[in-house]
């Protein structure tokens, strides 16, 4: 999911709410992974939001 190309689209700047826990996590599996971890939430979020739409 997360290695997949992805194609630029304009941002927004969002300010989430999320757990210490969740941060950890995510800055772990992205320092794994060798990508920022803000990106790979951000790819998670997109993945999530595309699959909704297509239901």
């Amino acid at each position: 999911m997360l290695a997949e190309p992805v194609l630029r689209e304009d941002n927004v700047k969002v300010t989430p709410g999320l757990s210490q826990r969740s941060v950890d996590y995510f800055k772990h599996a992205a320092q794994k992974r060798r990508v920022p971890y803000r990106r790979m939430i951000r790819a998670l979020v997109d993945a999530y939001a595309e699959k909704q739409g297509k239901g």
